[in-house]
Order: C-alpha cells, then structure tokens, then sequence
C-alpha cells in the first residue's frame, strides 16, 4: 500500500507540473510585448538555422527594446504620456498581425471576435502594459526585469485561488527566493543614491528605483497576473489562437485608450518632443514586430521549453547590461537580490521541466506491475463487460469546444480524474506526446471543424476540413489502438437524408439504423464524415456517437435552438435531435463501460423545426416570432445543401435501460424527444428566472 501511495503522489505530481509548464508557455503568450502564441508543444522539435536566427533576433531586440525604452522615458515629459505610447506599440501589433493574417502571407487566419466581449480583456491589456511601462520610467532596469519574475509566483497563486490549480511542490519551494529577491532588490534599489548628477541631466540613464516605480512595478504584475489567466479563459470562451484574440483586442485597446488620453497624459508634450527621441518611439515600434515575429518562431520551431530558456537568458542579459549601466559595485545589496530571484525562476523551471521528463520518460519496473495494473485499466482487454475502474484517466480531445467544455465540466462533478487537450488530431507526433505524456485509459473525441457560423465554411476550407475531420479522427483512433485506449468519437448523423410528403411536414421512409449505408454527399463537410466511420468500425476500440442538431440547457450559439432563434425564415422538417443534458452523461457511461460499434446517438422520435420553437415560446419566451420558407428558398440563401434525416434510436434506449436495470444506474435517461425539449427549455426558463429573452432576427438560413 505504501508502494502505491507514493506512486499515485508521483502521478498526480507528474499531472501538475504538465499543467503548470502549459501554464508557463501561456504566461508567454502576451507580455509586454504582446508576444503571440503558437500551437501546444511539450518538447522541442529540433534546433534549425531558422530557430537560431529567430532566437538572436529575439534576445537582441528585447534588450535594444528595454534600453530603448528607458531612453524615451529619460524625457521627464513623456513620463506623463505613458498610455499615448502604449496606444502606438498597440496599433503597431494591430498593423502587424492584420498584414501577417493576409492569405499572401498566412501565418494565421484572421478571426472575427465580438468587440463587446473582449471589452474586459482589452481593458486588462491596457494595465499589463502601461504599468509595466511606468515602472521602467521610475526605476532601474535591473529592478524592473527582475520585478517581472513575479509574474510567475503571482499567476500560480491567482489559479490556485480561482482555479485550484496545484504546481509541483519543488516548484514551489522555488518560487520563495524569487519573492525574497526581489524585495532584497527593491529595498537596496531605492536606498541608493545613484550618481551626483542623477535627475539633472535628460539623456542620463537613470540607475536608482523610486517608490513610485516600485509602486508601478507591483502594481502590473498583479495586471499582467490577471491579465494572463484571462487570457487563458478567453482562448476557451471564443475558441480562437492567441493571435487571433490579439489582433481584436489590440484595436479596441486603441479606441478605449483614445477616450484616456485626455485625461491621464499631458498631450502638449509631443509638440516640444526633437526628431531624435521620433526616431527612438519609431525604432521601439519596430523591435516589437521583431520580438513578436521572432517568438512565433521560436515556440514554432522548438516549442516552449525551449523558448522559456531563451526567456532566462534574456532576463540575464538584461539585468546584466542594466548592472553595467548602473556602474554599481559587485558588493552592492541588490547583487544578492538579483541572483536570489533569478536563480530561484530557473531552478522553479527546471523542476517543472524535470518532472514533466520523469513522467514522459517513466516506465513501469516488473516489481510495480501488479500496483500498475490496479491504478489503470490500460492493460484489460476491450469488452463491454469490462469492469470500471476507479482509476479511469479521462482526456477529452477538443477541450476549448462547446461540447468537450460541457464533458469536462460533467467528468469533474462525477469526481473523475480528466484532462483536456486542444493539440492537433493531423499532427501525428504531437498526438503521441499528449498520449504518452497524459497517459489516459479513455479518449473523448469532441473535436472537428463543423464550420463558423455554420457547415457552409467547409465548403470555401476543404483542407482544413479533410486535416480534421479525416485525417484528424483517424489520427487519433490510431494511436489510441496501439496504446490499447478506448476511444469515444463525437460523430455525426448528418450522413443521412430521409424522405419526406411534398409539403415536408411528416417523414415517409423508415428512420436510419446503425447499419444502413450513408445516402447523403449533398455538404462537403458530410462527404468526410462518412467515410472515416466506415474505417472508424474496424477498430475495436472504438466508438462512435453519432449526434443530429445538439441542444443545450442554455442559449449557447452553438446550439440548435440558438441558431433558428436567430433566424429570420427557417424550413419546417421533422429532424432527430439530440439533447445534450440527456445524452451527455451517457458518453460517460458508454466510455467507462469501453461500448464499441456506433449509436445512433439521439433522443428517441423526430420534431419539426415549429414544434421546436413553439414549444419555446410556451415554456421561456412567449414573444419571439419566426417565418417559414421552402428547401428551395433555404437553397438560394446557403452554399451547401442540408441534411435532414430521422434516426433509429432503439439501439441506445435499450443499452442504456440495460444500465438502469443491471446497475441501478437511475439518473441514465434518454426521453422521447418533446419530453427532452420540454425538460431542457423548463431549465433555459429557470435560469432566466422566468423572465424571457429578447431575439433578434438574423440572416435567412437553416443550421
């Protein structure tokens, strides 16, 4: 028993120190350079001419950009024109991602965000750059580079407080001289006196701290703390890159600091301001496209790890350039400082880092097979009589997604033990790491490109399309078999196209089982659907749900009652639905239990898109209107023809009454479907405290 409490302690250590090193590579994401982050990846990909390169750019333009910086604030005036200039550095990154965005270009793909939304972040944004900024313009830049260690005890603490999230606890004991050391600094700093001359001449570096910088220092890296757990909130709310957040926070930065200016900064400052100290702002300008360029880069090329090392030796070389500056002696207070915090942030990296390889690296000794074998269900056979264990590992692919945000959140309230991932299903070598690194006994498969705002985008992004919803699904599958995970795959019924009167009001044709073939080719998005579950039903670890039309117990735009509410006209078509509240918990079951084949997986019966909304106007909202219109009307107002079927449910009613029965598992339910709709708009109902929601009509179509 001893053996395996340790081991279980090892494990869930291993689990923190993969979570706080993502957490490290997101504190890079956006910092006072509005730094862009790529793609996850753990571990480096190799050292290329390329990375080389990048990473000298990088490291010599974060310097130039500090000193640079300090030389502009040495103008007392523009001590007092700090948001003027954040507003420049934010249109400057604006301009850069929008031109980097361009399909002549394409290092992302642009991505329109609601600018209501964002107001909060881009107000974040703000502080976690002029405060930083108006440290640098009262202090020394040895104490302002080593104030901004404390982004990373500050950002542990916050997710502890809000997210109960748990860092290794070597790491932690790390992170208590990087405290101590900046104090020591800032103490020793604002206690020297600097030279003679210091204050009295403009273009003097200045070498001393104030408590005003002091002030300023801690002030934004509670900003910067707060602003990169936002960050990190943002990503999963709107589903988008860091660049792509980035590039839509920064101009409404712009507007809001518009509205500050005037009163925070004294604008007659820039009428007596000379050509050189222009020529300086203009040069700041352009070392922040190179350091954000250069970033994207480095994380591209050799992943995090690699960029926080080039991190450490910037913040070294900066505080060392700043002591060489500042003409103190060796023996000065602060020495003592500097080496405290920057030695205890590499040492807390380096033990993240080293218990990250310790669980990538660790294999099972023949003596702990047998504790193994009970901490795991890896090593049993694919049955559906397999017994659950207690220690399942569940990852749901697709994490930041409506539905794998819903699953994860239900697998915590059942006290399961689960991860999440947003790593890319087509990237073969990136699957892996997170397989071997995670180590899950389930996979749950939410993930794939279903098109914003609806399927007609696949149409226009048909490699994208096939990367995902292909290749991607099968990707995963794959190497879940060869690690003997049993494997969940979110699927689709949009495969089928059933048979209905002329007046499409009552379905003629019997609903699809399991077994009958696709009969529908009219998307392009159902074209890549249907063929990989044909392949998908070899694998005997796997399963495949197949939804229609999803409904959630709230207004969420991905949600088939959000959509036709939005609508103007839409087509009145019996279709199967399915109701997520119902069928959700079933997932779990079905993984826990390692189901395999395909489920039809929606409530039983067919609903009309009127009865849908009549039913919401009884039960939330009695003032929403709506207009039908025929296929062919939909046909002239959408790219690509819709599916529109009703499937044979049998085959998942009785699985899950086998639960009920066998198991007494009673709060497994699965309604016939106005009974569904009726349950889920009464909780939609009870949330808007009965009173209603306003909808406004939108664009003509049908989801």
């Amino acid at each position: 028993m001893e053996q395996e409490k340790k081991l279980r302690e090892s494990i869930d250590e291993n689990e923190e120190a993969r979570a706080f090193l993502k957490q490290e590579e997101e504190d890079q994401v956006e910092h006072e350079d509005h730094t862009p982050q790529h793609a996850t990846t753990l571990a480096p990909k190799g050292l290329s001419n390329r990375f080389w390169i990048s990473a000298a750019v990088n490291t010599v333009s974060t310097a130039a950009i500090v000193f640079i910086n300090k030389r502009i604030f040495q103008t007392a005036s523009l001590r007092h024109a700090q948001v003027t200039f954040a507003a420049f550095h934010f249109f400057i990154t604006f301009l850069l991602l929008y031109l980097v965005s361009r399909p002549t270009i394409n290092l992302f793909p642009a991505k329109k965000l609601d600018i209501y939304t964002l107001l909060p972040l881009a107000g974040a944004m703000i502080l976690n750059v002029v405060l930083p900024n108006a440290s640098l313009a009262y202090s020394s830049i040895q104490f302002y580079q080593v104030a901004r260690v404390l982004l990373t005890p500050c950002v542990a603490g916050l997710n502890f407080v809000l997210y109960q999230q748990k860092i290794p606890r070597l790491a932690a004991w790390t992170l208590v001289p990087v405290c101590a050391g900046v104090a020591v600094v800032s103490w020793f700093d604002t206690m020297g006196k600097g030279s003679a001359e210091q204050g009295k001449k403009e273009v003097q570096m200045q070498t001393t701290t104030r408590p005003l910088g002091v002030f300023f220092a801690i002030t934004g890296v509670l900003a910067s703390s707060l602003y990169t757990v936002w960050i990190k909130f943002y990503h999963g709310k709107l589903e988008c890159s860091s660049m792509q957040l980035l590039m839509n926070q920064a101009p409404i930065s712009v507007v809001m600091m518009l509205y500050v200016i005037p009163f925070a900064d004294d604008v007659t400052v820039w009428r007596d301001v000379g050509s050189g100290v222009y020529g300086l702002i203009g040069v700041s300008g352009l070392l922040a496209c190179l350091i954000n360029l250069s970033q994207f880069v480095i994380i591209n090329e050799a992943g995090p790890v690699s960029s926080t090392v080039v991190g450490h030796f910037k913040t070294c070389l900066v505080i060392a350039m700043g002591w060489m500056v500042s003409g103190k002696s060796l023996t000065d207070g602060s020495l003592v400082g500097i080496l405290l915090a920057v030695g205890g942030i590499i040492s807390y990296t380096m033990a993240t880092i080293r218990r990250l390889l310790l669980s990538s690296s660790f294999r099972k000794p023949p003596m702990l097979s047998a504790i193994r074998s009970t901490l795991t269900t890896l090593q049993q056979p694919f049955s559906t009589n397999s017994n659950m264990s207690s220690q399942d590992r569940f990852l749901v692919w697709g994490a930041q997604g409506w539905i794998g945000g819903m699953l994860i959140e239900l697998l915590k309230q059942q006290g399961k033990d689960v991860h999440g991932t947003t790593t890319r299903m087509h990237e073969q070598e990136a699957v892996r790491r997170t397989l071997d690194e995670i180590r899950p006994t389930h996979v749950i498969n939410c993930a794939g490109k279903t098109g914003t705002p609806n399927v007609d985008w696949c149409e226009s992004h048909k490699l994208e399309t096939m990367e995902s919803n292909g290749l991607g699904i099968f990707m995963v599958t794959y190497e879940c078999q060869k690690r003997n995970i049993h494997c969940t795959v979110l699927a689709t019924g949009c495969i089928y196209t059933s048979e209905y009167t002329p007046d499409n009001a009552t379905v003629t044709s019997q609903p699809f089982t399991e077994t009958d073939p696709p009969n529908f080719t009219g998307s392009f998005y159902s074209k890549t659907k249907a063929p990989i579950e044909t392949f998908l039903a070899h694998y005997p670890n796997n399963l495949t749900l197949r939804l229609r039309m999803p409904v959630s117990s709230d207004l969420n735009r991905r949600s088939f009652v959000t959509k036709i509410l939005n609508y103007k006209n839409i087509v009145n078509i019996p279709n199967s639905h399915s109701i997520l509240p119902n069928l959700l918990p079933v997932v779990i079951a079905m993984s826990e239990h390692r189901e395999t084949g395909v489920y039809n997986f929606t409530n039983p019966g067919s609903i009309s898109h009127n009865e849908v909304l009549e039913l919401y106007k009884e039960i939330v909202d009695s003032s929403i209107s709506w207009q039908n219109f025929s296929l062919e009307e939909q046909g002239e107002v959408i790219v690509a023809e819709r599916s529109n079927c009703v499937l044979d449910a049998g085959k998942l009613v009785e699985k899950v009454r086998e639960y009920r029965e066998n198991e007494g598992r009673k709060e497994l339910d699965v309604p016939e479907i106005r009974v569904a709709y009726r349950s889920c708009f009464g909780e939609i109902a009870k949330k808007m405290g009965g009173e209603g929601v306003q909808q406004k009509g939108g664009a003509t179509g049908m989801a």
